[in-house]
C-alpha cells in the first residue's frame, strides 16, 4: 500500500491499521496515515454539502434497503 501511495503521490493512506504506518516512515514522502473515520471527518470539514449529497446518492442506489438517510443541520 505504501509503494502505491508513493507512486501516485498520495497525501493520505486510509487504513484501519494506522499503527502499521508510523509517521517517521511516511514523513519523507509527505504522506499521512488516517483511519477511515478521521478521513471522513476531514471530508466533512472540507465539503459537508458534497459529502451529504454523495451519501444520499449511495443510499438511493442500494437495492432492497430498509435503511434511510436523515439529514440534519450542523450546530
Amino acid at each position: 500500500m505504501l509503494a502505491a501511495a508513493i507512486r501516485c503521490s498520495a497525501g493520505v493512506i486510509v487504513t484501519s491499521e494506522v499503527d502499521d504506518f508510523p509517521g517517521h516512515l511516511l514523513e519523507p514522502f509527505n504522506i499521512e496515515a488516517q483511519s477511515p473515520d478521521r478521513f471522513v471527518l476531514h471530508l466533512l470539514d472540507l465539503a459537508p454539502g458534497r459529502v451529504a449529497t454523495v451519501v444520499q446518492q449511495q443510499a438511493s442506489a442500494l437495492v432492497d434497503s430498509t435503511e434511510t438517510v436523515r439529514t440534519c443541520s450542523p450546530g
